[in-house]
């Protein structure tokens, strides 16, 4: 995960990773690198340097914000990428309009933030595809919010990133990179 802080008039990213066995629910901290600049694929794959070769090399799957190129980048590597849900849920929460009753669309954007986190927690199979189904008819319609039907597109477009936790229960994948965000603050 990277945390992102500005001073001296520039945007700086800290880069926190942590390794851990597929089949143990301890990670390793790898010592954490500051770069200048917002986060991106090119400092990611710089951060990816710093891991010990005998680490790197046993790698199989990373768990990551979307950032643009992340995908690209682990399976590059021939990594399995799982994406945060927890930065999703958060993009969805804030459009969804909970506290303001008169909210144009309120009602839909809340049916989306709803059917999105059941897709993200259910197992394949027949009610997952009918979620699936009717997010994809849901984002059609015209409301009050392109930003919440644009992320929830997007997801849709990278489901099978958000569900790696699911489909390989073997590689003990977080589903969130909350546990290295908390190590860093």
């Amino acid at each position: 995960d990277g945390l992102y802080f500005r001073f001296g008039g520039r945007h700086w990213v800290l880069y926190l990773m942590g390794v851990k066995p597929c089949h143990q629910h301890r990670a390793v901290f790898l010592d954490p690198l500051l770069l200048p600049e917002r986060a991106n694929v090119r400092c990611w794959s710089q951060a990816f340097t710093t891991i010990p070769v005998p680490v790197y090399r046993r790698i199989c799957a990373s768990v990551s914000d979307d950032i643009r190129g992340m995908i690209s980048l682990g399976g590059s590597q021939g990594w399995t990428v799982q994406l945060c849900h927890f930065h999703l849920i958060s993009q969805l929460h804030g459009s969804r309009g909970r506290r303001k009753r008169k909210l144009v669309g309120r009602p839909v954007r809340e049916t989306l933030y709803r059917l999105t986190r059941q897709a993200l927690e259910l197992p394949d199979g027949a009610r997952l595809q009918a979620v699936l189904k009717r997010l994809e008819r849901l984002v059609q319609k015209p409301m009050g919010s392109r930003v919440m039907r644009m992320a929830v597109r997007e997801f849709l477009r990278r489901k099978e990133h958000f569900r790696p936790y699911r489909r390989y229960p073997e590689l003990g994948l977080p589903s969130t990179t909350g546990t290295v965000r908390g190590y860093g603050t």
